[in-house]
């Protein structure tokens, strides 16, 4: 279950309503739909409902909530705060060096996105910052990036990272497609 605020931070958010932890303690998460089917080996992103599968031989291997960019999808300039779409590679798994313990780089832009004026850089998939680590995966029910895909927890990441090194993951597709 996600919650959508605008531009209220998560702690102010976090702190409006007990209900919230309630909601979350009854398993309210997942999608129940895996976007998989005919991939034979990425991770594959659905910003609609922001929720990521690791995809291997069309299935999901495994599967994650995430928080996206705070304004939403759709990235064409650096500092939108939103988070890209389309079919990109992936690097290497890397210690963040910006408090996230792991970065997993996405190649934005592309050549032909430069092509059209895209501009922007830094942009990857990461765990939740080290400050916030003790909401565990509450971390993913508010939109808080500046455009990379963020799970909510430092396991999750490490799953994911050692997914895409063991596998020799290299691309990522994030949905819908519009770029």
């Amino acid at each position: 279950m996600k919650f959508k605020t605008g531009n209220i931070g998560l702690l102010s958010y976090l702190a409006i309503s007990p209900l919230l932890l309630l909601t979350a303690c009854a398993g309210l998460s997942g999608t129940g739909k895996s976007n998989c089917e005919g991939i034979q080996k990425a991770v594959v992103i659905d910003t609609e409902a922001e929720h990521m599968w690791l995809c291997q031989s069309g299935t999901s291997y495994k599967d994650y909530s995430v928080a996206i960019g705070s304004s939403g999808a759709g990235k064409k300039e650096e500092g939108d705060h939103k988070s890209p779409l389309g079919m990109y590679t992936l690097g290497s798994p890397r210690p963040s060096g910006e408090g996230f313990h792991t970065f997993i780089p996405i190649n934005f832009p592309r050549e032909d996105q430069k092509n059209k004026g895209f501009t922007g850089g830094r942009i990857g998939i990461h765990g939740p910052p080290e400050n916030w680590r003790w909401l565990g995966a509450a971390t993913t029910w508010v939109n808080w990036t500046r455009g990379c895909i963020a799970v909510g927890t430092v396991r999750e990441i490490g799953e994911v990272a050692d997914w895409v090194r063991n596998n020799q993951v290299t691309d990522v597709i994030i949905l819908p497609e519009h770029s």
